[in-house]
């Protein structure tokens, strides 16, 4: 599809829609699965076996990383790693990057950390802070394909 006198940030826009990614709906369901996808991966790298806690910290909300539009066009792959605290309340404190190799995608990992929040670690009962690392590989798919669904955020211990 060519569109013609329109800007290319409207064009994005407008591609991006009609693919539905832009829908609350799929946003939804994709949130649901990063979420457990999250946890899974957390439970299994058990982090208290090396912390101070009983319970490791459980993710209750929030959405991955996005891959960023220009890295998409420009086929780009990344990784970012970050650190950050999950305090006793639930939310996240004291963000760090420890390593990447994209400003925008380590914008993009550091955006959707903002809006995540736990259930805190425990520690007898109690809750407790407790850092966490977590890396993001940002990987495309076929070369055939340039769409956003054919890239993937890949979560992982770094």
């Amino acid at each position: 599809m060519f569109m013609t006198g329109i800007p290319v940030r409207t064009a994005i826009f407008l591609s991006a829609f009609a693919l539905g990614l832009c829908c609350s709906r799929a946003s939804e369901a994709g949130s649901n699965s990063f979420v457990a996808a999250f946890n899974t991966e957390l439970a299994q790298r058990d982090i208290c076996a090396s912390e101070d806690c009983d319970t490791a910290p459980r993710l209750l909300s929030g959405t991955e990383p996005q891959y960023p539009t220009a890295d998409l066009w420009r086929r780009t792959q990344g990784h970012v790693v970050l650190e950050f605290e999950v305090l006793t309340d639930g939310s996240v404190s004291k963000p760090r990057v420890r390593w990447s190799n994209s400003q925008s995608m380590r914008d993009s990992a550091l955006r959707a950390m903002a809006g995540w929040r736990f259930a805190p670690a425990e520690r007898e009962g109690q809750p407790v802070a407790l850092t966490v690392r977590q890396s993001f590989r940002f990987r495309l798919g076929s070369p055939a394909s340039a769409s956003a669904q054919a890239a993937s955020v890949e979560r992982g211990a770094s």
